[in-house]
């Protein structure tokens, strides 16, 4: 197994947790995939070891517990998908040095507390999508190099601004799409970036 390069399960007739030795033993990973099996316990801290690790996917799963802050060692992983996993606790900031990642997928779970600033030095990341964490707040990180946060009498962006990233925070209906497709929602008497159509950025 130490030669092993991908792992998957995607059955719900599989059941157990993650055993911090399978992650120590196949560190030559590129893909770890589990979707839809009842695997229940924490992410295993062991993970910081799977250091070719381009993709982690795990939906629809059982786990607990947080988020390990070894994930920061995964420098190459390039898109990371935990939707429906039952993950907990704050994001840790070491996701900040994964500095591969280009998508981000943390959808319907317990996260909770604030978005760590240091997610805006992922100069890679195209796709960032935090919905359905009703206790995560924070405007959204400013990935596209210029501030999210905008005027509330004009919230258009100007002319010459063409994002290409993709943000969507947690749960809040927007209240504005203006024509480069970009989502807002008011906050506070301030307008903050929720979320960017890809789709409309490339007609613009």
């Amino acid at each position: 197994m130490t030669n092993m390069k991908s792992f998957s399960v995607t059955t719900t007739s599989v059941e157990g947790t993650i055993p911090p030795a399978v992650f120590d033993g196949m560190r030559k990973l590129t893909e770890f995939i589990i979707n839809d099996a009842h695997i229940s316990g924490k992410i295993p801290t062991e993970i910081g070891y799977l250091e070719r690790i381009v993709k982690i996917e795990c939906n629809r799963v059982d786990l607990s517990g947080t988020i390990p802050t070894e994930v920061g060692l995964l420098t190459s992983l390039e898109k990371m998908f935990l939707s429906k996993a039952h993950v907990t606790g704050t994001l840790p900031t070491e996701l900040g040095r994964m500095v591969s990642l280009v998508m981000l997928f943390l959808v319907n779970n317990d996260l909770q507390g604030t978005i760590p600033i240091e997610l805006e030095q992922l100069t890679n990341l195209n796709e960032l999508v935090l919905t359905g964490n009703l206790q995560l707040n924070g405007k959204a990180p400013d990935l596209c190099g210029m501030a999210s946060k905008a005027s509330m009498l004009n919230p258009s962006m100007p002319e010459n601004f063409n994002p290409l990233r993709t943000v969507f925070l947690t749960g809040i209906n927007p209240l504005w799409v203006d024509r480069k497709g970009i989502f807002w929602f008011l906050k506070q008497s301030d307008w903050f970036i929720v979320g960017i159509l890809k789709s409309i950025n490339a007609r613009a």
